[in-house]
């Protein structure tokens, strides 16, 4: 797991075309309009099918604790606990947070999980939140998801437009 910058992705699906107006290129493109629209520089790209254990979502925090840098300091050293609820210890600019979900025995993304970690965000001032976007735009969507930091207005902006960059 680890972030994607935007430039580096248009450049490693142009190195994939083979002839103008391609997959590969159409790829390239809605990601550089993702990027027009959203100012984006980097973003996470992660299989929704995937998070059976409380350790998926603390490796997924560690690599969105690099998203918000240096806008929030969330520590890497994360304490989990699995059962009925799975929670996680960590700090954000050096206060502990603790946030948990239950555990619903499924190996699917729970957005639970993000909308915790949001309110715990905002409580700490952040204007922005960890949102699902479609980084090559709906036409190329699957069970995977893209995560970024923005803020509600850029979100709407990526929601409105066409082809769809957000839903």
């Amino acid at each position: 797991m680890s972030l994607i910058k935007v430039v580096d992705q248009i450049q490693n699906w142009k190195s994939k075309s083979t002839e103008p107006g391609d997959y590969w290129e159409q790829i390239a493109g809605w990601l550089a309009e993702f990027q027009q629209l959203s100012g984006v520089e980097k973003y996470h790209s992660e299989d929704s099918e995937g998070f059976i254990e409380a350790e998926n979502y603390a490796d997924l925090l560690k690599v969105l604790a690099d998203l918000v840098f240096p806008e929030f300091e969330i520590s890497k050293n994360i304490n989990f606990e699995e059962g009925d609820f799975w929670k996680w210890q960590f700090e954000i600019n050096g206060k502990p947070e603790i946030i948990g979900i239950e555990n619903l025995g499924s190996d699917w993304f729970d957005l639970e999980f993000l909308s915790k970690l949001n309110a715990v965000l905002r409580r700490h001032g952040s204007q922005k939140k960890f949102r699902m976007v479609f980084a090559s735009s709906e036409m190329n969507a699957d069970q995977c998801f893209d995560m970024v930091f923005i803020s509600d207005e850029i979100y709407q902006k990526l929601a409105d437009h066409s082809p769809k960059y957000a839903e």
